[in-house]
């Protein structure tokens, strides 16, 4: 089963999910491992996001070619982020067994796709991340400084 559930069925069917090129960023919840070099990585890819860089996104799959940016509906490219913190919350991604994870706000800009419980962006920037409560806000503290954004207490509920 996939950790992202987005209803690929019902995403042509749905007039409320859409496609854009938005300028203005989006404001989303995601969690990133930590990597052995501690610098944030996507939790599906080995993907670390670079501090103080736009993340700008590109298909992974092999023989790929879109005629367009990524992402695209026929394809799973993109970054991925949960709408609202308790979607968040509900999701897998929070307690990722065997790795330090660390949640947080993202922006999401650039061609944007609109479903149910999130969305898919071609361009992205962690913009807040949130402290656990624990021993380990001390790295959150850290990638915080290297990345130049804020570190809040969580707006989401602890799994017990």
């Amino acid at each position: 089963m996939a950790f992202w559930q987005w209803g690929r069925s019902k995403e042509r069917k749905a007039p409320s999910m859409t496609a854009q090129a938005l300028n203005e960023p989006i404001l989303a919840y995601r969690v990133w491992r930590v990597g052995t070099d501690g610098l944030l990585v996507s939790c599906t890819y080995e993907c670390t996001w670079t501090p103080r860089a736009r993340m700008d996104a590109h298909c992974c799959i092999r023989g790929t070619l879109h005629p367009q940016a990524a992402p695209v509906w026929d394809c799973s490219c993109g970054f991925y982020a949960f709408k609202t913190p308790a979607a968040l919350a509900a999701s897998r991604y929070t307690e990722l067994s065997g790795a330090l994870t660390v949640s947080g706000r993202v922006a999401l800009w650039g061609r944007v796709i609109d479903h149910e419980l999130g969305y898919r962006a071609r361009y992205a920037y962690p913009q807040v991340l949130y402290l656990r409560g624990d021993r380990s806000d001390e790295v959150v503290r850290r990638l915080a400084d290297c990345y130049a954004i804020e570190c809040l207490p969580s707006p989401l509920e602890r799994r017990i």
